[in-house]
Formats: structure tokens, sequence, C-alpha cells
């Protein structure tokens, strides 16, 4: 009887630790400069302050900042102002390659988080 609840009880705890894993937790954006290939066409968790809003043709991005780089972020749900701290989720595309650098552009989702 000990043996079955010791494996219950690992069994729980083991649960417990997995569950969280596969929450996505926030990347620096010069992680994703350094390993574009990792991230392209992944989802990501990025958190910065908001350097600067634009809105054409009606899309809206911010450029957002860690103090690493700076990453364009496009999003129709986008609206927080200059200065304002953000986590966004999005998925990260290379819209354009030139020799060992690149254009990252963030697609965000619609939920985006203050801070």
């Amino acid at each position: 009887m000990n043996k079955q609840i010791s494996i219950l009880v690992s069994a729980v705890a083991l649960l417990l630790l997995t569950a969280g894993c596969g929450k996505i937790v926030p990347v620096k954006i010069s992680e994703l400069y350094k390993n574009t290939h990792k991230y392209e066409d992944e989802t990501v968790l990025v958190k910065g302050k908001v350097n600067k809003s634009i809105s054409m043709f009606g899309l809206n991005g911010i450029i957002l900042t860690d103090g690493t780089k700076e990453l364009f972020v496009v999003g129709h749900e986008l609206t927080p102002a200059p200065g304002e701290i953000i986590t966004v989720r999005g998925e990260l595309s290379v819209p354009l390659r030139l020799q060992d650098d690149a254009l990252l552009v963030l697609r965000a989702s619609p939920e985006e988080e203050k801070d």
C-alpha cells in the first residue's frame, strides 16, 4: 500500500512540475537577432519599452526596445504610447535578409499585456 501511495504522490508531483513547461517566457530582442533561425516563424514573448508608435495603411506598429536592440512590432490591436512598458506575444518573421543582418518583425497576437 505504501508503494502505491508513493507512486501516486510522485506522479502528482511530476504533473505539477511539468504543468508550467508549455509557458512562453520573454526573450531578449538581442537573442532574436543572434539566433534568428531558431525563432523565425515561432511564437515568442518580448517585453520592452515602446520607443515609437507608427500607424499607416490601417496597420498599427511600434518600435520596441528592451535595452539590447530594437524590434519592429506590427498588429491591428496595438495602441500603446511611447514610453509604455509592454509585453507582446507574436510570431517572428524575417521579411528581409542582407548578408549577416536581417530585418525582424514581430506580428503581434491580439492579446497585449501592459506592465
